[in-house]
């Protein structure tokens, strides 16, 4: 079992932070309700059946490099869970990216900040992969 104290940190810029703590505010938490908020959105990201998406989208911001803000929060067992696991799959889907943990955060933070709208900018889906699954 993990430990409930650990607490996680991640980089972001201060204008996303602001934007971040905007849409929390509207979610109905309010300020101290921000990893809960995290958790929820993180698990939101993950657990989709896209996996070339989330990976994608953990590439597409690879270039934000003014990361200036720090943000901590405690993530659930579950989000741990998802965080290693993803951990692992963007590894080898992009051996040469680093720091993946906290660009899988950021990259969720941001789907779900821009309400999902990421997909018009990631690659199309190659749906011959669907019809080899069946």
């Amino acid at each position: 079992m993990r430990n409930p104290s650990i607490i996680t940190s991640f980089r972001m810029p201060v204008a996303l932070e602001s934007k971040m703590l905007e849409t929390i505010s509207a979610s109905g938490l309010g300020p101290r309700g921000k990893s809960k908020w995290l958790c929820r959105e993180i698990e939101r990201f993950l657990l989709t059946d896209r996996e070339g998406f989330v990976v994608d989208a953990v590439s597409f911001f690879e270039d934000i490099t003014s990361h200036n803000k720090s943000i901590c929060f405690r993530p659930t067992a579950t989000v741990q869970d998802l965080l290693s696991t993803w951990f692992i799959r963007v590894r080898k889907a992009r051996p040469e990216m680093e720091g993946v943990k906290s660009k899988i955060i950021r990259a969720a933070v941001m789907n779900s900040i821009f309400d999902e709208d990421l997909t018009p900018f990631l690659p199309p889906i190659d749906i011959s992969d669907v019809f080899t699954a069946f």
